[in-house]
């Protein structure tokens, strides 16, 4: 710990202490409102006005702690005063000042402080403002502007004070025997106007009737223009207020100049035709013949000046009591324009705060008031400050009905057990529309019995909105989650273990919930799927998510069941990375699949062999093998020969299916001309486009283009798109073939000219056994799988088959293929 040094000017130092009267004093309830109105802005436990004595650091305002003084030598404070700026330690235990200090390390265990020195008019470090925490906190500069302004007040009624005293001493010392000029003064001092307007028009009033002067006025000087802000004259003077003149026109240039040698910034003329500058003032503002004119500061420069004239010459010189008079007069003018001043900037920093500071006060009778509230009260209540200090009770009808029985509940309890009160709620604006507000206040009990709070209120409106909105999101995605019929897993990606799981997950495990979550996935895993689970790791380290692959889980009985897993990798709040997998049970599929097996070998085995011969015993007796038939039997036997062979048709369609889906159909991938193959699958097609009256169109010349497909498969990809396309021509129509080459892809396209795909029906074109017409009428026969077929014999080729309606009507059915070799 280091012991804080004491200043160079120590002695000096203290006499400017024991001069101020601040500790004979003892506490003042001036200070006691900055300390709770620093508690409230900055949301500390503790705040202090710590006055620095020889030997201790004593509290002149104390909110947060039972002890009135600590010993200097352990004191922040006394840091604090050896520099001009704000001390501000953001954790002591990381500074080697304090980290072992006894208030540190013990009560009241002090990780934070921020202290701004108070220094007295003379320009002594007497203490500090300071608030204090019990946990480490870092201030914004907009925070420490509004501490240093905080000080600023405390430093300002520490200045009046000083001024009130030395005032008082002058007065004692000087104007023994002038009750009246001390009865004057205490009358301006004190007196209970509201504004500052009032308060110096009537100081100048009271001043120009006890001097016998015929106007009193206070200047404002902005360069060499002289304005004439607060006045009070007699009935024959023609000055106004808000009146401007050059400063060279008036006698106040003498106390800013070195025309004369002024000992100090005033002037007492009692007959200006015998002052040595008449003759050079050749054109004065106001033909005065007697004037007094002191010059006033505030916030530590010129402000202007504090001046009386009249239009006849004074017989006797201004008495000594006159002078201290209007010298004190003059600084109580200069503090209380100084005060205003930075009482001004305080409201301009507090309107610039996102709500709105206050004090509320619950008298004994019940009634409510708000004695003071920062300038935001109006857009939150509708009321002004000063309305709100009369009568609070327009606020609480702005208060949503479903709230305000909480909010006067929450009052009394606050009231009656002096905790904190908080609360949420809401309140209407102009258009009746409700707000969000949050608030909260640090109340104390008055002697009177009424308890007043000094807090803050703030509109929290989008953040409340957002929180229910995401909690009502959360309600959802939780109820989705436990009632989702397949599993959902959360697990810790470092670890593999189970954090959350539904229903749809335990069920076929046979684990309880707790029984599951003491898990990982590794447990539950078959050690021949490892390789399985590795590579999905890898996939969510390099990708973010993995799957879906098949696997199986071992149950809580020991047996092993299918599930089918997917998911991805995510980060929570706290830096953790975990899985989120969707875990399918799909042992009914794979019974399922096991009953289509034995379907398809059914249908392979059983249905193909006789279906075959049934089509060939119709050929032969439709070609006359057995002779000539009765004119009405052929057309008997031609529709039976035509259904026989869109059953076979129907067939080789659903095995060809189930060996894509299955993998079980091999591609073998060649580099070849993509002209040929388009050629021939247009041959082939070009009988059955005869037979429908539609030609098939191409350019003179293929683009000079190879690639690597299986040949007959996409022949028969081609041949099944032109075969649709002449089917839903219209007659005499033409089906256009084109090849578009691009950096990366080839696109192959065939459009007709027919009715097209209806718009509802196109989500649906590459599902298996989806057809526009489904009817048992419908005008163009169709298995409803080769498109199925299609698309998935181009996805095995690594390319896109897509669809999209013609310009001009009509379809247009396009394939994308890589590149192999551009000729």
């Amino acid at each position: 710990m280091k012991i804080p040094e004491k200043p160079v000017n120590e002695i000096e130092r203290q006499c400017a202490l024991d001069d101020t009267g601040l500790i004979a004093k003892g506490v003042d309830e001036r200070f006691d409102r900055i300390t709770r109105l620093a508690c409230s802005v900055f949301s500390v436990p503790i705040a202090l006005v710590s006055i620095v004595d020889q030997d201790r650091q004593w509290f002149k305002s104390c909110q947060g702690l039972e002890v009135t003084e600590t010993p200097r030598n352990i004191s922040f404070c006394g840091h604090a005063i050896l520099d001009t700026q704000p001390l501000i330690v953001s954790d002591t235990l990381k500074d080697f000042r304090f980290v072992d200090n006894p208030l540190v390390t013990g009560p009241p265990n002090i990780r934070f402080y921020a202290g701004v020195p108070i220094v007295t008019k003379a320009g002594f470090a007497i203490g500090t403002l300071c608030i204090i925490d019990v946990q480490p906190r870092f201030l914004t500069p907009e925070e420490v502007s509004v501490l240093v302004d905080l000080a600023a007040t405390v430093e300002t009624l520490v200045h009046q004070d000083e001024a009130m005293r030395q005032a008082t001493e002058l007065m004692r010392s000087q104007l023994d025997s002038s009750r009246d000029v001390l009865q004057l003064l205490n009358t301006i001092a004190f007196n209970s106007l509201d504004t500052l307007d009032r308060k110096f028009t009537h100081a100048l009033q009271l001043a120009r009737q006890f001097l016998k002067m015929d106007c009193a006025y206070l200047s404002q000087i902005e360069e060499n223009t002289y304005t004439l802000r607060w006045l009070d004259k007699g009935i024959d003077v023609t000055l106004d207020h808000g009146q401007q003149f050059d400063l060279k026109s008036t006698w106040c240039q003498l106390i800013f100049s070195d025309a004369l040698d002024l000992i100090s910034r005033e002037l007492f003329i009692n007959n200006t035709h015998e002052h040595p500058y008449h003759l050079q003032l050749k054109e004065s503002f106001y033909p005065a013949k007697a004037v007094v004119s002191v010059a006033i500061e505030a916030e530590g420069r010129c402000f202007g000046t504090l001046s009386f004239i009249s239009c006849t010459t004074r017989v006797t010189p201004f008495s000594k009591s006159e002078e201290a008079f209007i010298r004190l007069l003059s600084r109580w003018f200069s503090n209380t324009l100084d005060s205003s001043m930075k009482n001004e900037r305080l409201t301009k920093l507090m309107a610039q705060l996102p709500g709105t500071v206050f004090q509320f006060r619950r008298f004994p009778d019940g009634s409510f008031t708000f004695p003071f509230s920062s300038p935001q009260i109006e857009s939150l209540y509708g009321i002004t400050p000063e309305q709100a200090a009369e009568d609070a009770s327009p606020a609480f009808a702005r208060i949503h009905k479903d709230d305000i029985d909480n909010i006067r509940a929450s009052i009394e309890h606050s009231a009656a057990t002096l905790e904190n009160w908080q609360a949420t709620f809401r309140v209407s604006d102009q258009q009746e529309n409700y707000r969000w507000i949050s608030g909260q206040a640090r109340p104390e009990r008055l002697l009177d019995g009424s308890v007043l709070w000094h807090g803050y209120l703030q509109d929290i409106h989008e953040y409340e909105s957002a929180r229910r909105m995401l909690a009502s999101s959360e309600a959802r995605l939780r109820g989705l989650f436990d009632f989702s019929p397949i599993g959902i897993a959360l697990n810790d990606f470092q670890t593999g273990v189970f954090l959350d799981g539904n229903e749809a997950l335990l069920k076929p495990s046979g684990y309880s919930k707790e029984e599951f979550m003491a898990l990982s996935y590794w447990d539950l895993t078959p050690e021949k799927y490892r390789p399985k689970e590795e590579q999905a790791l890898v996939s969510l380290q390099t990708t973010g998510r993995y799957g879906p692959f098949e696997k199986e889980y071992i149950r809580k009985d020991g047996s092993c069941y299918p599930v089918r897993l997917q998911g991805i990798l995510t980060e929570e709040m706290d830096g953790r990375q975990v899985i989120w997998s969707l875990i399918e049970d799909i042992s009914d599929r794979h019974k399922l699949d096991r009953m289509k097996d034995q379907f398809i070998a059914t249908v392979s085995h059983e249905l193909r062999t006789p279906l075959t011969s049934i089509k060939g015993a119709l050929s032969l007796l439709i070609g006359g093998a057995v002779g000539a038939l009765p004119e009405k039997a052929m057309p008997l036997l031609s529709k039976a020969e035509r259904n026989a062979q869109r059953l076979n048709e129907l067939i080789n369609d659903l095995l060809d299916m189930e060996k894509l889906v299955a993998g079980k159909m091999r591609m073998n991938l060649s580099v070849q001309p993509l002209g040929g193959l388009l050629d021939e699958a247009i041959d082939l097609m070009q009988s059955y486009s005869e037979q429908h009256r539609v030609s098939i169109s191409k350019p003179e010349s293929w683009p000079e283009l190879s690639i690597c497909v299986d040949g007959p498969r996409l022949i028969q990809v081609l041949t099944n798109l032109l075969s649709n396309a002449v089917k839903y021509s219209p007659e005499n129509g033409c089906v256009e073939v084109s090849v578009t080459p691009s950096d990366q892809s080839i696109k192959i396209s065939i459009r007709d000219h027919g009715p097209g795909v209806p718009a509802e029906f196109q989500h649906q074109l590459f599902k298996r056994f989806s057809q526009a017409d489904s009817s048992d009428t419908r005008r163009v026969p169709g298995t409803g799988l080769g498109l199925a077929i299609t698309q998935e014999i181009i996805h095995q080729l690594g390319g896109e088959v897509h669809y999209r309606k013609a310009q001009g009507g009509g379809s247009e059915f396009y394939i994308l293929l890589q590149h192999e070799v551009n000729s």
